[in-house]
């Protein structure tokens, strides 16, 4: 029925099986895979959810988590509760690279400049910057926090990886900070990003 392109079908027998076998993987990773080509993402997000407890691995665990926050970011919009799975996915496996890049965005969320700083430099460290692209966005995001907490190295290596587009993306994410309070906020970040540039 897959194969045929008939995923109502296939969606319905791979129920039954999961009524008889709750805990059977593979039929559970194709109903998520059926319900995601059906476009149907809250019952896909939720058969992604019940695969999480059967990785065998905390790696496996990782990535799955992953999907799971993937899933909930991009097609439910649902912010908070996909930065919570991929916090979890953090706790798992602190060395899962897709997830230590959407952490980027997490603790720029979470108003955390000493968190996302830790990251980035775990990105560094493993080669994750290199590997596949990060978001610009991100990277510029990861510059202002290193220049805060004052870690030129570090936001001199984001710099570089951001190429020609640095400035304009730089300053595109300190004028995201203004109508931000707290420990990113504009002025000590702009502040933060002149003495950057001066050393």
């Amino acid at each position: 029925y897959r194969a045929a392109g008939s995923t109502g079908p296939a969606a319905q027998l791979l129920e039954r099986i999961v009524r008889d076998h709750p805990h059977h993987p593979v039929a559970l990773e194709q109903l998520a895979e059926v319900h995601s080509a059906r476009g149907d993402w809250p019952t896909a997000t939720r058969y992604l959810y019940q695969l999480v407890p059967l990785a065998a691995t905390p790696a496996q665990r990782a990535e799955r988590l992953f999907r799971l926050g993937e899933a909930i970011l991009l097609h439910l919009g649902d912010i908070e509760r996909a930065d919570d799975v991929f916090l979890r996915a953090s706790d798992v496996d602190p060395s899962h690279v897709p997830t230590l890049r959407r952490l980027l965005d997490v603790y720029w969320r979470a108003d955390d400049p000493g968190a996302l700083v830790d990251v980035a430099s775990e990105l560094v460290k493993s080669g994750g910057l290199a590997m596949t692209a990060v978001a610009q966005s991100s990277l510029a995001q990861g510059v202002v926090a290193a220049a805060l907490v004052g870690d030129t190295q570090l936001a001199g290596k984001l710099r570089a990886a951001l190429g020609d587009d640095a400035s304009p993306k730089i300053a595109a994410a300190l004028a995201e900070l203004a109508t931000r309070t707290g420990r990113f906020e504009l002025a000590s970040a702009s502040t933060a990003i002149a003495e950057l540039g001066r050393r």
